[in-house]
């Protein structure tokens, strides 16, 4: 009777599965709390640069009011702004090689992966960044739209050149007809007595008599003509590459941001909770069977 008393049955050990259960879920939680901690997760910082991009000129006129995707000058700077002369100096200033611990190569092209570029129809830079540090991807917009400033200043100085020389190999062809023609009528002249060396503004008109001359001299005006047809056509497209545009400016800097993209931290923990709630539950009952077979005492 008294062997019996002091007898603990097997569920006497059941407080040894509670607290190992609730440890479990405890510590996995906190598990999963850090595993979280060390996932990868994406802060997106934005920076804005306010530019006036020079439109095309398209049959004597500028295209207003075209989509970024359509006019190839906001699509070739929008492919600069995420190339390797604006990012390179980015990376060179902000010292990439060297945080990441990566070669040149490969910091720009982990660079380049997270820079994003949109322009607006008004011309509006906007600059995202995409980093797993919130501070980094502040520090990398601020400095892409630094950059960028540069760039679109780069950008219109060539596309102006380019310009303003296709006009002027425009009127040195338009030139030619009328050097030749000078040179018929100086022909004519010469033939006739007159060592006269005529420019565009020789007034003709006293030798007009001489059949020569005054068939060398249509051709001269008709020559003349032409070329001021175009100089004149040109007029609007000179004034338009010629003007001077607002210098681009950084008009809103990035923050760190707060918010990120990706997993979020309740499933994580919820995940872990219950594999430490197996794992206590399990180890409980184990260490149950165990103290039961160890100290109880047997009959007999």
């Amino acid at each position: 009777m008294l062997n019996r008393k002091k007898r603990k049955g097997f569920w006497w050990y059941s407080w040894i599965l509670i607290l190992l259960a609730i440890g479990g879920v405890v510590g996995g939680y906190y598990y999963g709390n850090q595993e979280w901690e060390k996932g990868a997760k994406e802060y997106r910082a934005k920076a804005i640069v306010q530019a006036d991009i020079r439109k095309r000129f398209l049959q004597g006129k500028a295209i207003a009011g075209v989509e970024s995707s359509t006019d190839p000058n906001r699509s070739e700077a929008k492919k600069i702004l995420q190339g390797v002369g604006t990012l390179r100096p980015v990376m060179q200033v902000l010292n990439l090689t060297n945080r990441w611990t990566l070669s040149d190569a490969e910091a720009l092209k982990r660079l380049s992966g997270g820079v994003d570029v949109q322009i607006s129809d008004k011309d509006e830079v906007v600059i995202r960044v995409t980093s797993s540090a919130p501070k980094e991807a502040a520090e990398i917009a601020n400095a892409v739209a630094a950059q960028a400033t540069e760039s679109l200043n780069v950008l219109d100085e060539k596309k102006k050149t380019e310009a303003l020389n296709l006009l002027e190999a425009e009127i040195a062809e338009a030139r030619k007809p009328v050097i030749l023609a000078l040179e018929v009528v100086k022909i004519a002249l010469d033939s006739n007595g007159l060592p006269i060396i005529p420019t565009e503004d020789t007034d003709l008109r006293p030798y007009l008599e001489i059949e020569d001359v005054l068939t060398a001299s249509v051709d001269l005006d008709l020559a003349k003509e032409n070329l001021k047809q175009i100089q004149k056509e040109q007029t609007r497209e000179r004034l338009h590459w010629s003007a001077k545009m607002r210098a681009p400016q950084v008009v809103q800097e990035a923050v760190p941001p707060a918010s990120f993209s990706g997993p979020d931290k309740a499933p994580i923990q919820k995940k872990f909770a219950l594999y430490g709630l197996s794992a206590g539950l399990l180890l409980g009952l184990t260490l149950m069977f165990l103290l039961w077979k160890l100290f109880t005492p047997k009959m007999g």
